[in-house]
C-alpha cells in the first residue's frame, strides 16, 4: 500500500557540484537522465489516516446461579474462544439435587408403566391413569431443572474475544447474575478516525475503505460521521469492519485507515515523487526543453494517487520531466535522455 501524502516536503540540499558552467549549459561530464511526461488523472485518490480501534460493547459475564467459585480458568487479558470453560461453582450440592429429581423420576417411570398395562387391560380407572401420567411428566421436568442447575455450575464464553477483567477470586461466593467477567467479543470491534474539513465534506465520495494493521489489510464500512467543530476543526467518524475482524487488531491498537475518493479529474496531472525537490521552501521539478538542456519549474504537490504519483499543479502535460536523479542537477545544464516515459 502506497503511503498516501497531501502535501510533499522534500528536505533536501540544491547541489551544484559538478554543473560546470551554468551559462553555457557545459558540463565536466554528460549527464544521462530518465524523463516522464504528465499523467492525466482519472482514477482515485487515496488518503491515509491514523485510527484508534475501540470496541463496540462489553458483555458481563455472570453465573445464572449462585454458590462458591471452585475455578477460574482464565485471567485479565486472556483471550478466549467461543465455548471455551472460563470458571465453575461448586456443583456438590446441585448434584445431590439432580441425583434426587433422578431417583424419583425412575420410581415413578416404573409405577406408571405398570398403571399403563392396568388401564389398557381396564384394571384402572381413567383418572387413576391420568394423575400417574401428570405425576411422571412433574418429575421429568423437575429432574430437567435439577440437570440444569448443574449445568449453569459452569460458565462458557458466549463468542471469541477477550477478557477485560476478572471481577471476583476462587473460593468466593457469587449470586445468580453477579458479573465474574467483562469480556470484549471480537466481532465488535470498531475504529475511530479524525476526518479534517476538506474530507469531510467529501465523505460521501468515499469508494473504498480499508484497515491497515502491519501487512494485514481489511475492508471497513462508514458506520456514523459526528460533526466536532473543535480547535482543529476535526471530525469524529466510526469505521466497522465488513467482515472478520483481522486477528492482529485488539481495542487500544493505532491502525492505519486508508480512504480512497474520485480524483477531481479535469486537467490535473501527476508525476512521480521522487521527481520533486525542494529548494528555498519552494518544490520543483526538472524539465527538458527542445535543445535538452534542464530548466527548473515551481509546482505545488497534492493528493497521492493509488498507482504512487501525486497530483501536482503547474505543469503542463506536453513537459517533459525528470523522473529521478534530481539533486544532482543544475539549472541550464545539457542531458542525454536515455529512456523516456519508463520505470528504471
Amino acid at each position: 500500500m502506497k503511503q498516501i501524502i497531501s502535501v510533499l516536503v522534500l528536505s533536501v540540499s540544491f547541489v551544484l557540484s559538478g554543473c560546470g558552467d551554468a551559462s553555457t549549459g557545459s558540463s565536466s561530464q554528460t549527464r544521462y537522465v530518465i524523463t516522464v511526461t504528465p499523467a492525466e488523472c482519472s482514477g482515485t485518490v487515496s488518503r491515509q489516516l491514523s485510527g484508534k480501534v475501540k470496541s463496540e460493547d462489553i458483555v458481563k459475564l455472570g453465573f445464572k446461579i449462585g454458590g462458591e467459585i471452585e475455578k477460574i480458568n482464565v485471567r485479565e487479558g486472556a483471550k478466549v474462544r467461543k465455548g471455551q470453560l472460563l470458571a465453575k461453582i461448586d456443583d456438590s450440592s446441585y448434584l445431590i439435587g439432580r441425583d434426587a429429581a433422578l431417583a424419583q423420576y425412575e420410581q415413578l417411570k416404573g409405577e406408571v408403566g405398570r398403571i399403563r398395562k392396568l388401564y389398557a387391560g381396564k384394571a384402572v380407572s381413567k383418572n387413576d391413569y391420568e394423575k400417574a401420567e401428570a405425576g411422571l411428566k412433574r418429575a421429568e421436568a423437575g429432574l430437567k431443572g435439577e440437570q440444569m442447575k448443574v449445568d449453569y455450575t459452569s460458565l462458557y464464553a458466549p463468542a471469541d474475544g477477550e477478557i477485560l477483567s476478572v471481577l471476583p477470586h476462587e473460593h468466593e461466593v457469587t449470586n445468580a447474575g453477579m458479573p465474574v467477567f467483562t469480556m470484549l467479543e471480537n466481532g465488535s470491534l470498531q475504529v475511530e478516525i479524525e476526518l479534517p474539513a476538506s474530507l469531510y465534506d467529501r465523505i460521501g465520495e468515499v469508494r473504498d475503505i480499508r484497515c491497515i494493521c502491519g501487512d494485514v489489510t481489511a475492508p471497513m464500512v462508514l458506520r456514523s460521521v459526528s460533526p466536532k467543530a473543535d480547535n482543529n476543526q476535526l471530525h469524529s467518524a466510526i469505521l466497522c469492519f465488513s467482515g472478520k475482524c483481522p486477528s492482529c487488531v485488539n481495542p487500544g491498537n493505532n491502525v492505519s485507515v486508508s480512504l480512497d475518493f474520485p480524483s477531481d479529474g479535469g486537467n490535473s496531472l501527476s508525476i512521480p515523487s521522487k521527481a520533486m525537490f525542494e529548494d528555498g521552501g519552494a518544490v520543483y521539478v526538472w524539465t527538458v526543453d527542445s535543445l535538452n538542456v534542464i530548466r527548473r519549474k515551481a509546482v505545488v504537490p497534492g493528493e497521492m494517487l493509488q498507482d504512487g504519483n501525486i497530483i501536482v499543479a503547474g505543469l503542463l502535460s506536453s513537459d517533459r520531466v525528470v523522473r529521478a536523479g534530481v539533486h544532482h542537477l543544475c539549472e541550464g545544464e545539457k542531458v542525454e535522455i536515455i529512456n523516456t516515459g519508463e520505470d528504471e
